[in-house]
């Protein structure tokens, strides 16, 4: 298993990551504390979520979260009405309930399979 180690500083609107850490270290939340934390250069471990997707089959890292379907299209997609600030999670929100659409895929997790229409398959022997 390879180790890295990465600086974390906000910089966007979504820092969930570093608050994380900062909440963890007993710091506030912002710029100068998450740079000091960097500078004093210490370290915790933690887990990622690795994610293939299925069109691209390329490998994806996530930590803290993996969204998908709404949420995710909400996130995404709403930056074309970046303009009104935080609103535009809730105005797209409301538009994407109004107007729904379908997200296929699969679920693959610890050796189990599922699929659309809560198709479940288990593929993976037992230990």
């Amino acid at each position: 298993m390879e180790t890295i180690t990465i600086g974390c500083i906000p910089g966007g609107t979504a820092n969930g990551l570093v608050k994380s850490i900062l909440y963890a270290s007993d710091e506030e939340y912002g710029i100068e504390e998450a740079t000091f934390l960097v500078a004093k250069g210490r370290r915790s471990k933690m887990d990622l979520t690795e994610i293939t997707g299925e069109w691209e089959k390329k490998k994806i890292f996530s930590f803290l979260s993996t969204a998908w379907a709404v949420i995710a299209d909400c996130d995404i997609n709403s930056e074309v009405i970046r303009c009104i600030g935080e609103a535009r999670f809730t105005v797209w929100g409301v538009w994407r309930c109004l107007f729904t659409r379908t997200y296929n895929g699969t679920l693959d997790y610890n050796g189990f399979q599922l699929k659309n229409k809560n198709e479940y398959k288990g593929y993976r022997e037992e230990r």
